[in-house]
């Protein structure tokens, strides 16, 4: 395998910037939050995937390097596949769901938060 297959996950962040959009509208609508959420821990999970195959497939890192998440993310940040590992780190802390994560911090991610895991458009 030379070659990731990026199709979902371009899908997958088309429809994270369409809910988060939509729940701007409406903040206080329960089925749009949920939606988002629902959205990012589906994109998260793809990432999360991608990474693992690009370091296991392409950059050839053993097996050994990657016990944890966070060895995961520690070595896509070292590759240069992502900026803000310490956010990863946090949103995969032990103790709490991801729902009750977004779920508490859901106003901040459709702000600003959303930055720290992919890329947004500049003009929201």
């Amino acid at each position: 395998m030379t070659e990731l297959i990026l199709d979902p996950l371009e899908k997958a962040l088309v429809q994270l910037e369409s809910g988060i959009l939509e729940s701007r509208t409406e903040p206080d609508n329960a089925l749009l939050r949920d939606g988002v959420i629902q959205r990012f821990e589906y994109t998260m999970a793809l990432c999360r995937k991608l990474i693992q195959r690009f370091l296991r497939h392409i950059a050839q890192v053993e097996d050994s390097a990657i016990r944890t998440r966070k060895d995961l993310f520690r070595e896509g940040a070292r590759l240069g596949l992502l900026e803000n590992v310490e956010a990863w780190f946090g949103y995969y802390e032990p103790g709490t769901s991801l729902p009750t994560r977004m779920m508490n911090r859901l106003p901040g991610l459709c702000t600003s938060r959303q930055n720290d895991f992919f890329p947004m458009p500049e003009n929201y």
